[in-house]
């Protein structure tokens, strides 16, 4: 594969990095195919380390921050079989600068990701094939680089809903382009922390047998001598995503997922969305499917509020939106979530000559000037797991 700045293709070699060690870890490997594959090593590692070529300089959109990152990152793994080759210090330097910048760029504090659910796997499993690489190469930035590795592994574990009957397993929440879903990525995640951070790796054995043990992609990132041991799930609050309550962890755990956060690339327009399950139940389940929006311009699939009309959404890519307060007590908790209108939403709502503006209902006037809307919850704790637990909107 020759880079573009658009070929899906470019994201399908990482997987095979480790075949490829596999393949020259073998002493009866024939020498030139040792050499042929060693050239073909190279070749990726002066391509996808020339800014020119792959499109991080050239000005040329390599696809959403996901795909370019999906397409680009691996490449460290293919550098790391190569300790002799002479560009190997430079290589080297690049990747792990441009793996921190990228991981910065798209990971919120706490270890929120840029993208949704586990549509965010489809780069970020390819970015944990060069993570490999370059906890390997022992890069200079790698507490930073496993700083990172660990704080989006405990986000991403805690999008994990209690059991769910529908599916026989606890799954991770549907949100934006993403559907409700089983991960082997879990399983990757914890070979990639099993000697930085042992007892996190272990939470993620365990989360990724709860999640219905679905194969890695690469099996060989996987350590098997990793015993599972199961986290304690408490409320938590990642940035860019929103929050999630959870209580009395088990078979009748309770759990709320509050969205407020990210609302670009392929997120959708879900500002203030909640999925509710408890006590075995999935009362108010997280999205199930991938790529679907409402036919309908007034029926909203999330349970949001419209202004102006039931046609108008919240402004796509509008950043505005944010949890703003929370408190998590052991009977009471709490989450402010807030999105906020510009002054325009409804005049003129939208650049002239670039589609149509939102509708105004008969009848109503604008109101002058930014408004927003805010979605406060209150979390009743019950005292025991069989004890009656309240959300408060």
């Amino acid at each position: 594969c020759v880079p573009t700045q658009s070929h899906h293709s470019c994201c399908d070699v990482g997987p095979l990095m480790a075949r490829t060690d596999d393949v020259l870890a073998c002493p009866d490997l024939p020498a030139d195919d040792r050499r042929e594959l060693r050239a073909r090593l190279a070749l990726a590692a002066y391509l996808y380390t020339d800014p020119d070529v792959t499109g991080q300089g050239d000005g040329v959109h390599t696809g959403n921050p996901n795909m370019s990152m999906a397409r680009q990152l691996w490449v460290s793994a293919a550098i790391a079989m190569l300790p002799d080759h002479p560009m190997y210090a430079a290589w080297l330097k690049y990747m792990a600068e441009f793996t921190e910048f990228k991981l910065a760029d798209n990971m919120a504090p706490g270890g929120g990701w840029f993208e949704p659910g586990t549509y965010h796997m489809w780069a970020y499993e390819r970015v944990m094939y060069g993570l490999f690489g370059l906890q390997v190469m022992k890069a200079p930035n790698l507490e930073r680089l496993l700083a990172y590795q660990r704080a989006d592994s405990d986000y991403y574990m805690n999008l994990l809903t209690p059991f769910d009957s529908r599916y026989g397993a606890r799954m991770i929440s549907g949100f934006g382009n993403s559907a409700t879903h089983y991960s082997g990525e879990l399983l990757q995640m914890a070979g990639l922390l099993s000697y930085s951070a042992p007892e996190q790796a272990a939470n993620l054995t365990w989360a990724w047998q709860a999640n219905g043990m679905q194969a890695v992609a690469t099996p060989a990132t996987a350590k098997p001598w990793i015993q599972p041991k199961e986290p304690e799930f408490t409320s938590r609050h990642f940035p860019g995503f929103g929050l999630m309550f959870r209580a009395h962890q088990g078979p009748d755990e309770t759990f709320l997922l509050l969205r407020s956060g990210y609302l670009w690339s392929h997120w959708t327009i879900d500002q203030g969305n909640v999925a509710i399950y408890s006590k075995g139940a999935a009362l108010l389940p997280a999205q199930a499917y991938t790529y679907f929006d409402s036919s309908l311009r007034d029926f909203s699939q999330y349970n949001d509020i419209r202004f102006g009309s039931p046609e108008n959404e919240f402004r796509y890519g509008w950043p505005d939106s944010n949890v703003l307060d929370y408190g998590f007590g052991k009977r009471a908790q709490y989450a402010w979530a807030s999105a906020g209108y510009p002054a325009w939403f409804i005049t003129p709502g939208i650049t002239p000559g670039y589609g149509t503006g939102p509708k105004l209902k008969e009848g109503l006037s604008q109101r002058e000037g930014a408004f927003w809307w805010n979605r406060q919850i209150a979390f009743m704790v019950g005292k025991t797991p069989r004890s009656p637990n309240y959300f408060v909107f």
